[in-house]
C-alpha cells in the first residue's frame, strides 16, 4: 500500500506539472526555456541530465525504506517532479519555467513538489518520532 500511495502523488504531481506547463504556452504567459538543471548549472547537457535523473529516481524508487506517510509523500513528490522534468528534457530538449519571483531563479511546479519533498524528508529525519 505505501507504494501505491507514493506511485499516486508522483502522478498527481506529474500531470499538474504539465497540465501548467501547457497552460502557460497556451495561454502565451511569460516564461523561460531551461536546458540545465537548477539555477541552470549543466545547461544544454541533456544527455547527462537524462542519464543523473533517471539513475536518481530509480535509486530513490526501488532503495528508499518508507518509515511513515511523511516520508512516503516526500518522495512522491520528489518522484513525480523529477519525472515530469526528466520526460521534458527527453521530449523537447529543455524544462519550462514559468514562475519567476525575481529575488530567485525561475522554478516550476515540479520544482516545486521537489523542494517540498526534500523538506518533508528532512523533517522526518531530525525528527522521527515527532512528525509524521
Amino acid at each position: 500500500m505505501p507504494k501505491l500511495l507514493l506511485i499516486l502523488i508522483a502522478i498527481l504531481v506529474v500531470l499538474s506539472d504539465q497540465i501548467s506547463k501547457s497552460l502557460v504556452v497556451t495561454l502565451d504567459l511569460p516564461y523561460s526555456l531551461n536546458t540545465g538543471a537548477a539555477f541552470g548549472l549543466f545547461g544544454g547537457n541533456i544527455p547527462f541530465l537524462v542519464i543523473i535523473s533517471a539513475s536518481l529516481l530509480t535509486f530513490l524508487f526501488v532503495r528508499f525504506r518508507f518509515q511513515d506517510y511523511l516520508s512516503i509523500s516526500g518522495v512522491g513528490l520528489i518522484l513525480g517532479g523529477g519525472l515530469s522534468n526528466l520526460f521534458d528534457r527527453v521530449h523537447s530538449g529543455f524544462v519550462i519555467d514559468f514562475i519567476n519571483p525575481r529575488i530567485l531563479p525561475a522554478f516550476n511546479l515540479a520544482d516545486t513538489a521537489i523542494v517540498v519533498g526534500v523538506l518533508l524528508l528532512f523533517a522526518q529525519l531530525v525528527f522521527p518520532k515527532k512528525v509524521g
